[in-house]
């Protein structure tokens, strides 16, 4: 019995060639979109990371090209104080 309910088999049944083929088909295009679907969402996890890593290059840059004008410009200063100085002692 199976959950209280009377019940015996009588022998297996052949599945239809027709309703086989189906199956088959059906199961090929579900595995296909299945892939499809993993393929589309690592590729959007892919494009997702590269592009924060551009950002985080790009903020790289910046930062090196700010802190060298950073350098520049007091380089440049102590410069023009340093010739200050030596020109009011001289």
């Amino acid at each position: 019995m199976l959950f209280g309910l009377p019940a015996h088999v009588e022998g297996m049944t052949d599945v239809p060639a027709a309703v086989d083929g189906r199956l088959a088909a059906e199961s090929g295009r579900h595995a296909q979109a299945t892939v499809s679907r993993s393929l589309e969402q690592n590729s959007k996890h892919f494009n997702d990371a590269r592009a924060k890593l551009e950002k985080w290059a790009d903020d790289m840059v910046l930062a090196a090209e700010k802190a060298l004008k950073d350098k520049r410009r007091l380089a440049q200063t102590g410069t023009d104080r340093l010739f200050t100085i030596q020109w009011a002692v001289a």
